[in-house]
């Protein structure tokens, strides 16, 4: 007998842990939570263009929190030697999973799609997920949410993140 509601325990233990998590991949995939990260992406990407126009001369990465927990870093620079908008995703209070990281990298690759720029996909020892593009950023084109989504849905592949150690500029100082 025991045994039995031991069993039963764990059998609906269990249920309510995939319930919860299937709630959760529901709101994070919910095209309403890409429109989300779509505007805080475009917000974090205007307020680095500020910093430039204001003649800030470290790049101090934009950070945001989407409704559904995803950590959203952007760091833009289109002049100097070395061009780069850096992208930085994680999930709050959790890893970052190969799911999230990988859709919702390809959704924001799909919104600057239209720029010449090579891609270094990786992943530190801290489960963030970055990737950064070089080449051809002034101006940076972003494409609209439509264009933006269409083309993660028609061809959305994973990335080829690989595992890296990572020093961010500012903290060699």
């Amino acid at each position: 007998m025991t045994g039995l509601i031991v069993g039963l325990i764990a059998v609906v233990s269990g249920a309510v842990l995939l319930y919860r998590r299937g709630a959760y991949y529901g709101r994070i995939f919910a095209p309403a939570h890409f429109w989300e990260v779509y505007s805080t992406f475009m917000g974090l990407i205007e307020a680095e263009r500020e910093a430039q126009r204001s003649g800030d001369e470290l790049p101090r990465p934009g950070r945001a929190v989407t409704s559904a927990g995803l950590v959203l870093g952007v760091t833009y620079r289109s002049d100097g030697d070395d061009p780069a908008l850096h992208i930085s995703l994680s999930q709050q209070g959790r890893a970052t999973t190969g799911a999230v990281a990988n859709r919702f990298g390809f959704f924001l690759l799909s919104a600057v799609n239209g720029n010449k720029l090579s891609l270094d996909p990786f992943f530190t020892g801290s489960g963030v997920h970055h990737l950064v593009f070089k080449g051809a950023l002034a101006p940076l084109a972003v494409n609209d949410f439509d264009t933006t989504f269409d083309a993660y849905r028609s061809s959305y592949r994973p990335l080829p993140f690989a595992l890296r150690a990572f020093d961010h500029p500012e903290s060699a100082q």
